[in-house]
């Protein structure tokens, strides 16, 4: 969606009043918001998928390659940080070749096995019609004591 030039400058005035109360990333919270679930009111949603990244895809099969990313972004968890894990999800053996990537619980329960800590774990179907089933997860990495 484009914005023409008096949304524009909305929008820029809005951002500037949350970087004013020190909150420079306030105004992404309020986009969100204001569209009420409708990602069409997003103006920087380009509601088709990007071709680079559909050829790439078509051209490169990233599911065998699911549990080397999950370990690479655990891996960059230090001792006593955190991840936040918000995906798609789905049941195991459904959707294994759909994009974007939905996690089963298995596939999730990786971080644990990577050597991460689960602190909170939500399952939950998202307001979309139909709605999106979804996982959101907190880890962390213990800080090792006593060596």
């Amino acid at each position: 969606m484009m914005m023409d030039e008096t949304a524009r400058r909305e929008f820029l005035r809005m951002v500037a009043n949350y970087q004013d109360r020190g909150d420079p990333t306030g105004w992404c919270d309020q986009v969100y918001r204001a569209a009420q679930g409708d990602f069409r009111a997003v103006f920087w949603a380009d509601l088709v998928p990007n071709p680079y990244l559909v050829s790439w895809l078509e051209n490169h099969p990233v599911f065998p390659n699911r549990l080397r990313a999950l370990n690479a972004i655990a891996g960059l968890v230090a001792p006593g940080g955190t991840v936040l894990v918000s995906c798609r999800s789905r049941q195991a053996e459904e959707k294994e070749n759909e994009f974007p990537l939905p996690l089963d619980r298995a596939e999730i329960d990786g971080f644990v096995r990577a050597g991460l800590r689960e602190d909170a774990f939500e399952a939950y179907d998202d307001n979309q019609n139909p709605p999106i089933p979804h996982f959101f997860a907190c880890y962390s990495r213990p800080i090792e004591t006593g060596v």
